[in-house]
């Protein structure tokens, strides 16, 4: 299976999700912090590392505006003075008040780090591995299993999919819009599969709910209707996010929260 990461020096489009004014330009545009004076621009910067790896995350967001301002967005990998990867997002607007790349308030593993972007409904999950390469997929928020080797992001977007990735590996399982009229929400693993809850404004029967289950092995999605109390919250994947629950999610406007 082919490898998904890659250093984003070119960028790689896919039909899977729309493209939109935010998204990364082919050739990502250098910061220069004399380009955005205090008096007129706010800047965030942010700093982690992945053992020799340094990322630097860096927002910039005009002030004294009248309406919302769009945010711009760096993120950089570097391996001592050498640049691995780099993305450049150039006026993000805001979804639902988010706008910009977050990191969650935890790493699920010690040899990936992961963000996600938020804005333009555009959303994706980077990932940037212990060579400094990365990788972006269609995403948002991201669910993991409790071995640490599945992860699943629904589509923060204007399209409904997700993208479900083997970390051990380091490979895409799947990835896809397809799961037709279904918005996916929580991710479960009851009875030796893994489901999420999906959204079904046809049910009518209020004691149902759909459930879309993922084969691991044969790679594709079933759905079904089952009692609404079937999922059980102790069979709940691990969240991860930059908030700790989905309501507290607000004041995410160009890398603050």
């Amino acid at each position: 299976m082919k490898k998904i990461y890659f250093l984003l020096l070119i960028l790689i489009s896919t039909g899977a999700y729309a493209q939109h004014k935010g998204t990364a330009t082919k050739k990502p545009k250098a910061y220069n912090s004399s380009d955005y004076p205090s008096d007129q621009y706010s800047t965030r910067t942010d700093t982690a590392s992945l053992g020799v790896i340094k990322i630097q995350l860096i927002h910039v967001l005009q002030t004294g505006l009248t309406e919302d301002p769009a945010c711009k967005a760096w993120l950089l990998a570097k391996k001592g003075n050498k640049t691995t990867a780099q993305l450049f997002f150039d006026d993000i607007g805001p979804d639902y008040g988010c706008a910009g790349i977050f990191l969650p308030k935890k790493q699920p593993r010690d040899d990936l780090f992961i963000m996600s972007k938020y804005g333009d409904f555009d959303g994706r999950l980077i990932i940037i591995d212990r060579n400094g390469l990365m990788n972006q997929v269609p995403g948002g928020d991201f669910y993991v299993s409790e071995d640490q080797n599945y992860l699943f992001t629904n589509y923060s977007s204007d399209q409904t999919g997700v993208s479900i990735l083997d970390l051990g590996k380091n490979d895409l399982l799947f990835g896809d819009s397809a799961t037709g009229k279904y918005k996916l929400g929580q991710w479960y693993f009851q009875d030796e599969k893994y489901f999420a809850v999906a959204e079904n404004k046809d049910l009518d029967d209020t004691t149902q709910i759909t459930i879309a289950t993922f084969d691991i092995h044969k790679k594709k999605f079933t759905f079904s209707q089952v009692d609404k109390s079937y999922p059980e919250k102790d069979s709940k994947l691990q969240f991860y996010s930059f908030y700790d629950k989905p309501e507290n999610k607000g004041n995410c406007g160009c890398g603050k929260r």
